[in-house]
């Protein structure tokens, strides 16, 4: 078995075993989400059926660090290698690998039959949720609260949202990785605090209905 082969594994069945309350995630998985113009981003759905939302998310295959620890990982030449930067959604690395970056990764992850859903560690002061795909470590954090909210726009492009009265409205800015989010855009933790006065409802539940069109057959819609 490869070295790099056998620190994911490692990583994997540390954070499996190794923690006494480590349990199987309850949320769903994310999604890639395509813009018109062929943009791929990752990202997630929230709420329930009162009053759901989607938000961007990153996606890191991670390793296990030098102090045991899943720390981001770096492509070099194909191979992912550990940077013994521990997970913190506030210092990711310049070059830290991302799952848009691996696009074998990238579509084995989309076919949820090939993923192995493993639990949940606590680092950088957020929660994160780690599954298996073909041997390999991810990480990624659903609750973090400044993960973008996103809407679509009336061209079909996902856009981020700011709040108008108790309305979800796109801003003139389209979601895309690497492009920052403007001034007056609402995040995850604001409509969180907000979503109980908008609907009346329990924001954190999860939203059952996702279906699925045929323009973007891996991510939800009404």
């Amino acid at each position: 078995m490869q070295p790099i082969k056998q620190t994911l594994l490692a990583v994997a069945l540390t954070l499996a075993l190794a923690a006494p309350g480590l349990c199987a995630p309850a949320l769903d998985l994310p999604h890639a989400y395509t813009q018109p113009d062929q943009g791929l981003f990752i990202g997630m759905r929230h709420g329930d059926e009162f009053f759901h939302w989607d938000t961007m998310i990153e996606v890191y295959p991670v390793a296990q660090g030098d102090d045991g620890r899943p720390s981001f990982t770096t492509q070099e030449d194909q191979v992912l290698k550990k940077l013994n930067k521990p997970l913190d959604p506030e210092n990711v690395p310049a070059n830290a690998a991302d799952l848009t970056q691996t696009p074998g990764l990238l579509a084995r992850f989309l076919d949820e039959t090939s993923l192995e859903r493993l639990g949940v560690v606590e680092s950088g002061g957020a929660r994160w949720l780690i599954v298996m795909v073909d041997g390999k470590a991810l990480a990624y954090a659903p609750d973090y609260p400044k993960n973008p909210v996103i809407i679509r726009d009336a061209e079909g492009y996902w856009c981020y949202a700011r709040l108008e009265g108790d309305k979800l409205v796109p801003t003139d800015t389209r979601a895309g990785k690497g492009v920052a989010a403007p001034a007056g855009a609402v995040d995850l933790g604001q409509l969180r605090q907000e979503a109980g006065r908008i609907a009346g409802t329990r924001a954190a539940a999860r939203y059952p209905g996702q279906k699925r069109s045929a323009d973007c057959p891996t991510c939800p819609h009404d």
